[in-house]
């Protein structure tokens, strides 16, 4: 019988903030839990500033483990710097940081799709492998979105840059990129992911994360009551440990 690990654990991990001549300030203490390798919503929750966004930030690598090791897959990562964390696939609170401004938004799907992070230094994809990415993310887009489909209502966008796009079609954008992803992430996080968007984007955000559920783990970050009932775990953050699971 083969093993298969978690999906993600974090052992026994602190970190600190550093703060100049005042030394460092202790942000996450022993946090230590695993998610099975499954596909589903794990959600972290709990009061502004206990600790969620930070455990996403170590994840990345954003942040340095001050103690402990975080495994991705069974593969240690602690020591990894971000760029070389594969398998991960990350949702902002302001999906605009997840693009290149300098790239239109059509410039910025067809890279994201490419398992990589948008750069203006990376090449664009050829005008064949454009067609093919958008015609895959039309065809699973159809049934995600309402009646005429994400796509369809993102297509109107697509010349445009990010800073001219809204917050909840950027949202859709990389929803959209992170369900269509060959080879797709083993885990993918996001950090409050229906904040600020009006009903009809959040309503459509929540679908769309669903689905996107089903075929790989999404740890979320949140206070959305809405998503805390579609996890199939929640962990509570309270001052930087993990106080209790659901």
């Amino acid at each position: 019988m083969s093993f298969s690990p978690d999906v993600l654990t974090l052992k026994n991990v602190s970190a600190t903030y550093s703060e100049d001549s005042l030394g460092g300030r202790m942000v996450l203490t022993d946090v230590d839990f695993s998610l099975k390798h499954e596909a589903g919503m794990a959600v972290l929750t709990g009061p502004n500033g206990s600790g969620k966004t930070t455990i996403l930030r170590v994840i990345t690598g954003e942040l340095p483990v001050a103690s402990g090791n975080v495994f991705l897959a069974g593969r240690e990562i602690s020591s990894e710097p971000t760029h070389k964390r594969s398998g991960l696939g990350c949702l902002f609170q302001r999906a605009m940081d997840g693009m290149c401004g300098s790239l239109t938004v059509e410039e910025n799907l067809c890279l994201m799709l490419t398992n990589g992070p948008p750069s203006p230094v990376r090449p664009l994809v050829c005008e064949k492998r454009r067609k093919q990415l958008l015609t895959r993310a039309a065809e699973i887009a159809g049934p995600v979105g309402r009646q005429d489909g994400v796509l369809k209502k993102l297509a109107n966008h697509f010349g445009k840059y990010p800073n001219e796009f809204s917050g909840g079609e950027a949202q859709q954008l990389c929803l959209l990129a992170l369900m269509v992803q060959e080879p797709g992430p083993v885990l993918v996080l996001a950090d409050e992911p229906t904040l600020n968007l009006d009903k009809s984007n959040r309503e459509l955000c929540l679908e769309m994360l669903v689905k996107l559920a089903k075929k790989t783990t999404v740890l979320v970050a949140t206070h959305d009551r809405d998503l805390i009932g579609l996890a199939h775990c929640v962990m509570k953050v309270e001052e930087g440990r993990i106080a209790g699971n659901d």
